[in-house]
Parts: structure tokens; C-alpha cells; sequence
């Protein structure tokens, strides 16, 4: 996001830009997130001690993790940015 003061160019490579009328940020849209492992899943049709008795028992966690391998990451774009530009001339002493 780019703002400047009315009149002001924002490209600092023209003859007219003033440092103090243009300033630029950046912020990132996309996050990355490590991608969601095959859960427990139940049925929510049939009977769930049936779902229960056909799952081998779940062991340590941790063991689980380190059998998989390397984590794979998703990049997710984030909903919404949020710009405020606040204008607050207050001189303080």
C-alpha cells in the first residue's frame, strides 16, 4: 500500500518526489500453515461404536509424527486486510 499527500507522485524515481509526502508498507495475504493430518473420523450416519471397534487403538502421538516424514505446508489466502490511516497533527511538549 502506497499513499502520498494530493499532488505528491509516489514513484521516487520522478524529478518531484518528496520523501516526507510518500510512504509505502507492506503486509502478507497468504499464511502457511502445516497441512491437517487424517483425523479420527466417525460416522454420523451408523452406530459410533461400530466406527470405534474397526480403528486399530491410536498409540503415542509422537511416534505418529516421526513416521510420516517431513511436514507439508499449505499456503491459505487470509480473508481480509485491514488498512487504517490515522491523520493526528497533536504536538506534544
Amino acid at each position: 500500500v502506497y499513499f502520498s499527500r494530493s499532488g505528491y507522485p509516489v514513484d521516487p524515481t520522478d524529478p518531484e518526489y518528496e520523501q516526507k509526502s510518500a510512504f509505502g508498507r507492506t503486509h502478507p495475504i497468504v499464511a502457511y500453515l502445516r497441512k491437517s493430518k487424517a483425523g479420527h473420523k466417525k460416522s454420523l450416519l451408523g452406530d459410533s461404536d461400530e466406527s470405534e471397534e474397526k480403528l486399530p487403538p491410536k498409540e503415542n502421538k509422537e511416534s505418529e509424527d516421526k513416521e510420516e516424514g517431513p511436514v507439508e505446508y499449505i499456503s491459505y489466502w487470509k480473508p481480509n486486510v485491514t488498512i487504517n490511516l490515522v491523520d493526528d497533527f497533536t504536538r506534544y511538549a
